[in-house]
């Protein structure tokens, strides 16, 4: 006899009334098409035309009740810390209760930031908002279980994770980003749309140059350490050598000082001189 996914339906239905979510929400495991390879449509939980179109309540709700992680990873999203005037006080405490925060901004000395304003015709103010942002988090620098870094890398989606939920939204061609499809996803399934784990954020944690406080300067930005020797000293740096010329295209005049013949029925022969061109020499 098949053991039951949990409580009987009856149950199931009248839990997930009394509590205002669904069914599937509560227990994912009674959806036959949460398997492998199968359609995972219910993870999905809204969609917009426009970023802009997302209830505000809806992001105070995920930045408030998130208590285990944190993810951010985008161009410049100062908007999502204006939403609740205390944030960064709030990140601090969760960090403070042992919640992994992470906040990855586009280096904005960087050329892809200049791109991406040129490709949303801003007329060069991204720079100046991602700075912006980066002056939103000047409070949680140094402290304990938030990391806030800088990435070089070129998105096509920007990435806001808040424990088993998350907004995605796909850049399109010319549009800004408030002008973004957006989708609302929910883990449910191991095998659903929202991964287990951030393994796009991963990747791009692994590209993060340097910290926002080295971009007060005029270093360039890094995205791997240099090499060390095996006793842990900086290698030397290589003295480069001057490449070697490419050899001059032969003329006539200097294939004479060869000793060379040059004609247009028999370019480029090596034989010798002839008595009659020595003597007219």
């Amino acid at each position: 006899m098949a053991r039951r996914p949990g409580p009987r339906q009856r149950t199931r239905l009248a839990v997930a009334d009394l509590l205002g979510e669904t069914e599937t929400d509560l227990w994912p495991q009674t959806r036959p098409d949460l398997g492998p390879g199968a359609e995972a449509t219910a993870e999905v939980v809204g969609a917009w035309a426009h970023r802009a179109d997302i209830p505000q309540h809806l992001w105070i709700s995920l930045l408030t009740g998130a208590t285990g992680r944190v993810d951010l990873l985008g161009y410049a999203y100062p908007f999502i810390f204006e939403l609740v005037p205390d944030s960064m006080q709030r990140l601090a405490d969760k960090a403070a209760t042992g919640a992994g925060i992470r906040l990855a901004f586009a280096d904005p000395d960087c050329a892809h930031v200049a791109e991406r304003d040129a490709l949303e015709q801003i007329g060069g103010t991204l720079p100046g908002r991602i700075r912006n942002a980066l002056n939103f988090c000047e409070p949680l620098h140094g402290v304990a279980g938030i990391e806030i870094g800088l990435h070089t890398v070129h998105l096509y989606n920007a990435v806001y994770r808040f424990d088993q939920q998350m907004i995605v939204t796909p850049y399109l061609y010319r549009a800004r980003g408030y002008q973004h499809r957006t989708l609302h996803l929910r883990e449910l399934s191991a095998y659903g749309i929202l991964p287990p784990s951030p393994t796009s954020s991963n990747r791009s944690g692994k590209r993060l140059s340097r910290t926002p406080a080295d971009s007060r300067d005029d270093r360039p930005a890094r995205l791997l350490p240099p090499p060390r020797r095996a006793d842990g000293q900086q290698p030397r740096a290589r003295r480069r050598r001057p490449g070697r010329r490419r050899p001059r295209p032969c003329t006539p005049a200097t294939s004479r000082r060869l000793g060379q013949l040059h004609s247009p029925a028999a370019p480029w022969t090596s034989a010798k001189p002839s008595a009659s061109a020595s003597s007219a020499r």
